[in-house]
């Protein structure tokens, strides 16, 4: 995404990387909140389920569910455009996606804590990556390349669109909350490990495009698909080229693996709840691994890779958002209804100010993406409203 990001603004793009990061910490707090309180499967569509009804669950769960499957399918289509690469174009985009989804698939069917190890050791080679790529090239950093700021034309509402259209960077942060109910010892380290999650996510990528602006002439960066990997062989020669492609493959690999593994929590939540069909509880084998789901979702991710590139951004980055604009009512309507069972082990500072900050900043973010998120929005409501009306009110 920077190289496409960096052709809309400019130098600027990094404000717009940290001013999303700063969105994302904002809606994370009232996810950490609603996460102590249920640390369930299914995460934020328990929470928006108790406070606004199972209309609103369900049309929260149908959110969260397609933001993260739209998330993996991004990750899964940069991954099968660097396969199409390697392999000289002898294996189409189309194999290689539906192939990779299907691995995706196989390896959460061996069981969510082997997707977790997994998880960790390519999440500490990416970090050695970009810790790397920061650290190797700060001596060439050249200040002249961010004068001037932004391109000409362009403003401040530029810098807010760009933040919009790249909140997709942000959306695994909701894959923490579907799978709350399989973490030790949540309401101790949901929070610790979101607000790091954050915090750490957002200074990396604003270090990262700081970096990249003031080391890559800006007509090379607007063009290039490949922006960091380009740099690198700028300075290091072919072995800087492919250690950074190694670090752009573990960082599609973590997003699609966690992503498939978060995303079958939706439905087997929804269908516990009768609110779509009973199918999609079952559970199977001695790990409860919930096939059905599973299944469903590695369709939809399939289905999502026949979108354009930016057409599929915007959409993922469209309905995380929303979720968290769910996600931030659902705090205010549970602590104004004082109930005595509501007892989450963090709570968001500086209530009520900080969730209705909250709420309109990113409705204020999708406004700014356009006629186009609002129709993504609009089309998932309908959609989940449909399913309500055909199974949640038999129940």
């Amino acid at each position: 995404l920077p190289g496409i990001a960096y052709a809309q603004v400019g130098p600027a793009v990094f404000l717009s990387y940290f001013l999303g990061g700063l969105c994302a910490l904002i809606g994370t707090l009232a996810t950490i909140e609603l996460a102590t309180a249920m640390p369930l499967a299914g995460g934020i569509y328990y929470y928006t389920e108790r406070s606004l009804g199972p209309l609103a669950g369900t049309v929260s769960g149908i959110l969260n569910w397609a933001a993260i499957s739209l998330k993996t399918a991004f990750a899964i289509y940069g991954l099968s455009i660097m396969m199409v690469q390697f392999s000289g174009g002898r294996i189409s985009f189309l194999w290689w996606s539906c192939g990779i989804t299907v691995f995706f698939l196989g390896v959460n069917l061996i069981g969510t804590k082997v997707a977790a190890w997994a998880q960790i050791v390519m999440v500490v080679l990416l970090l050695a990556v970009m810790f790397g790529f920061i650290g190797g090239l700060a001596p060439e950093f050249t200040g002249s390349r961010f004068r001037p700021l932004l391109f000409d034309g362009k403003g401040v509402s530029d810098i807010v669109y760009v933040a919009a259209f790249v909140f997709v960077a942000f959306g695994g942060l909701l894959d923490v909350a579907s799978v709350s109910e399989e973490v030790k010892n949540p309401r101790r380290n949901l929070p610790l490990g979101m607000i790091a999650a954050i915090v750490a996510v957002t200074l990396l990528y604003t270090g990262v495009l700081i970096t990249l602006v003031s080391v890559m002439p800006g007509e090379e960066l607007a063009r290039s698909a490949t922006p960091l990997a380009d740099a690198a062989r700028m300075y290091f020669g072919n072995w800087g080229f492919w250690v950074l492609n190694f670090g752009a493959i573990m960082a599609f690999v973590t997003t699609a693996n966690a992503g498939i593994m978060a995303a079958a929590r939706f439905p087997l939540a929804l269908s516990r709840d009768k609110l779509i069909p009973g199918i999609f509880s079952r559970v199977y084998g001695k790990k409860a691994l919930p096939l059905p789901s599973l299944l469903v979702t590695g369709t939809a991710i399939v289905i999502a890779l026949f979108l354009d590139l930016e057409r599929l951004v915007e959409a993922a980055s469209t309905v995380i958002m929303l979720s968290f604009v769910l996600t931030n009512l659902s705090v205010i309507i549970l602590r104004e209804s004082e109930l005595q069972n509501y007892r989450p082990s963090f709570r968001v500072p500086w209530y009520p100010l900080v969730p209705l900050v909250g709420m309109l900043s990113f409705t204020w973010l999708i406004v700014q993406m356009g006629l186009g998120s609002v129709q993504i929005s609009l089309a998932i409501i309908a959609f989940s409203v449909l399913l309500y009306f055909s199974f949640g009110r038999k129940v």
